[in-house]
Formats: structure tokens, C-alpha cells, sequence
């Protein structure tokens, strides 16, 4: 059974941003209020907007479902100062908007949103759960803010531990949590959607170590494959994702703000290392790539001599380098990452790093034409593999 439950959308200063408009307004209709305001509106009406309250106005609505979408673009003049000027006015507003209604989703639209690693940083660190410059990225989040009881496919006596947001399914937690909260850090607590049984009835739910990490894995939906439990192995690939035009290099807004890191993860079973290599910069940063190279290979032993973590590390470029524009690099959060950002390596020293080691070894060599080993298992290293393709 389709429901309305509410939810209210604030579009902040989109004047002139038509492409933005038309893929909003394209998801718009299932808000029953959007509010439009200008870039000159005072922040006390927009956290007001954000801030809807129950019918007796005392307090927060945290069942209501709130999207905030702020315009930091530079004006059309291009002044730099009021390019600042009008970023360090969104970065604020975000703040009040956060500080005001804790549970909405805001959204910064910014054209240097994969371009600069430290508006993403500052942008997050004022209270943004998605910095974006990509309109049909713009219009799937908001997408996906309606969906959140969009359905009536269960008991709503979910609430989440991060932001308060109430009155959501299983599934819509397990939507709600990284799209929202990805780049917050790791908590743990007892997990509501677990204390909610078939009835609707709440109980005391079990203490878990890390509450993301288990809603992802215990409440996955089963349309999108049930629950699970990743295997960890100590087997994976990274890469270093050339954008050879102007020397930049892919890299991932990390999760639990953990900074950035290079594409990357574990291998599955059955998977092999180029084929692991492919996938994690598909699912982490939203790009396809072609694999050029070998960088390195990293590994530690155990006790015994037997290898217990191992690290292949690759060099790739865009699949279609001739049309950069094509590849747009992830923008709207999820599990895998809070998005993704094209880096040069001399801004490695003004961004926080979840490992320094491949990005300040390899971005420097291969931006100054350093090659890369061939694309195949080194003999003398290939004993340290013996159970996963190459």
C-alpha cells in the first residue's frame, strides 16, 4: 500500500541552475512541501524551513523526512572573492541547518565538488552528508530521500542512532544509515531493527561493536540479496587511477571519516586480483577503468612464513581517456564510500590520508612519467598467491 508520509524539500538559491531545476523537480512530486528560497534568504528562515515540528510546534518532527539542497556555485561574474564569500556562506548555513533540524539530509552543489578535495572535507565537516556537481546525481538522492516510507512494507520502529530520524523499516535503515552517515564516525549500541519483530514489537535489540557495519551486512534487503556476512581474508587490490590530462588521481572519501585513500578493498572468493581491482573502482568512486600496470605488491608474513595479508596495487587509466567529461566520479554516499575526488599530488600534504604509503609513493612517480611493472604476477612473488587468480 503506497503511503504519504511526510517529508519536505528545501531548495536554497538554484537561481539560473536549470539543468539542477529540471532533475530535482523530476523527483519533487513526492515531497508534499517543497520550499523555494532565494540565495539572499536570512539562515533563520531557512532552518526554519528544514526545522519541521509537531502540530503543536513544541517539538521536532524526527519522522519527517528532510531534504535541504544549498546552491554554493560561484556567481556568474566569477569573482573570486565572491566565489569565497558565497561558499563560507553555505558552509555556515549548513551548520545552522544541521544545529536546527539534526536528521535532514543536506546537499552542497558546487562545481568543484570532484575537483577539490578540501571543499569535500569542509563541506562534510559543516555538517553536509553529500557534496555534489552532477544533477542526475542531485535527483537520485533525492530519489532516495523519498523512498523512506514511500512503502508499506513493514513496522516502522526503526530510529537511528546518529541523527534521531524515527519511523522507518528495517529497509529504510538500512538506506537511511550510509547515505546519511557514511563519513560520521563508527558507533556501537544496540540494533533497533533487530529489536523489531514481525509484530512491530520493539524490544531491547543486541549490543553490537560497530552498528554500520552490522546493519549493512544483517538487515540487507532481500531485494537486494538478504543478509550476509563479508568475508575478511587479508586479500586485496588498490589502485592508482590516472587522469593523465592535467596529472590529477582518483582518490575515495574514506568512510568514519578516515580522510582519503585510493580506490580499493578485500578480493572476493572466486575473484581474482584484476577482476577485485576493476570492481572497487566501480563501486568506491563511480568510474570505469582500463588497467595499465603493476605498481606493487605488498604483503606481511605470519608466524609460520605464510603469507597473511597481501596488497597488489595497480596503475590504471579512465576506460575512455579521450572523454574525461564521461566519467563522473561518485557523488551520491553509500557503504562503499561518501564519494570520490581528482587529486594532485602536491595537495597530498593539505588532506587527510587514510594511508600515505601508495598515494605518496606512486602519484608523485607517475605523475613525473614513471612507468609502471608489467600487468602480470611477478615470479618471484607468485608463491604468495597460490590461492586466488591474477
Amino acid at each position: 500500500m503506497t503511503t504519504k508520509k511526510s517529508r519536505t524539500l528545501v531548495l536554497v538559491g538554484l537561481e539560473g541552475e536549470d539543468e539542477l531545476i529540471r532533475a530535482v523537480q523530476s523527483q519533487a512530486q513526492a515531497f508534499l512541501t517543497v520550499t523555494e528560497l532565494p540565495q539572499t534568504a536570512s539562515t533563520s528562515d531557512i532552518a526554519a524551513a528544514a526545522a519541521v515540528r509537531l502540530p503543536d510546534g513544541t517539538e521536532l518532527d524526527r519522522a519527517h523526512v528532510v531534504g535541504v539542497l544549498l546552491n554554493a556555485n560561484p556567481c556568474a561574474s566569477g569573482d573570486v572573492d565572491t566565489a569565497a564569500l558565497r561558499l563560507e556562506n553555505a558552509l555556515e548555513l549548513a551548520k545552522a541547518i544541521r544545529e536546527a533540524c539534526p536528521h535532514a539530509f543536506v546537499m552542497l552543489w558546487h562545481r568543484d565538488a570532484v575537483e577539490d578535495p578540501r571543499l569535500r572535507i569542509a563541506a562534510f565537516a559543516s555538517g553536509a552528508n553529500m557534496v555534489t556537481c552532477f544533477a542526475e546525481h542531485a535527483a537520485e538522492a533525492v530519489q532516495k530521500l523519498a523512498s523512506i516510507g514511500a512503502v508499506d512494507n513493514g513496522p516502522r520502529q526503526c530510529s537511528c542512532d546518529w541523527c534521531g530520524q524515527t519511523g522507518m523499516t528495517a529497509d529504510e535503515l538500512w538506506l537511511h544509515q550510509p547515505l546519511y552517515h557514511i563519513y560520521e564516525a563508527n558507533r556501537s549500541g544496540r540494533c533497533c531493527a533487530c529489536a523489531c519483530g514481525p509484530d512491530g514489537a520493539a524490544g531491547g535489540g543486541p549490543e553490537v561493536d560497530n552498528l554500520a557495519v552490522h546493519i549493512h551486512e544483517a538487515h540487507r534487503p532481500a531485494a537486494h540479496g538478504g543478509p550476509y556476512t563479508e568475508l575478511r581474508r587479508g586479500l586485496g587490490s588498490a589502485v592508482v587511477v590516472h587522469r593523465r590530462s592535467d596529472n590529477k588521481f582518483l582518490m575515495v572519501q574514506e568512510f568514519a571519516a578516515q580522510g582519503f585513500w585510493v580506490p580499493g578493498g578485500g578480493t572476493d572468493v572466486g575473484e581474482t586480483l584484476r577482476a577485485s581491482a576493476v570492481r572497487e573502482c566501480e563501486e568506491e568512486a563511480g568510474v570505469q577503468v582500463a588497467l595499465q600496470g603493476l605498481a606493487d605488491i605488498a604483503h606481511l608474513l605470519d608466524s609460520d612464513g605464510k603469507p597473511c595479508w597481501r596488497l597488489a596495487t595497480f596503475y590504471a587509466v579512465l576506460s575512455d581517456p579521450a572523454n574525461e567529461a564521461a566519467a563522473r566520479p561518485k557523488t551520491v554516499p553509500c557503504f562503499e564510500s561518501a564519494g570520490a575526488c581528482w587529486v594532485s599530488a602536491d595537495q597530498l600534504d593539505a588532506i587527510p590520508l587514510r594511508s600515505e604509503r601508495i598515494p605518496k609513493t606512486w602519484f608523485p612517480h607517475f605523475a613525473r612519467g614513471g612507468a609502471a611493472l608489467p600487468l602480470q604476477l611477478p615470479a618471484d612473488q607468485a608463491h604468495l598467491f597460490p590461492d586466488v587468480g591474477f
